[in-house]
């Protein structure tokens, strides 16, 4: 038998979270939202990047 941890977040645009990318870790500004679990999020200094929704690690607001 096998256990997995379900680990579900609830976020919306404007949401500021932090998210892992390749092994950093970020705190950004949710901007869209997709399906697939993929959201954009802009960083402070206005960088765009796109993360999974598992990779949420902490939200903020």
């Amino acid at each position: 038998m096998f256990q997995i941890e379900v680990k579900k977040a609830e976020i919306k645009i404007g949401s500021v979270v932090e998210a892992t990318r390749r092994g950093k870790s970020y705190t950004v500004t949710v901007f869209n939202i997709f399906d697939n679990g993929i959201f954009d999020a802009y960083e402070n200094n206005g960088c765009l990047m796109e993360f999974q929704s598992k990779n949420i690690t902490k939200i903020i607001k």
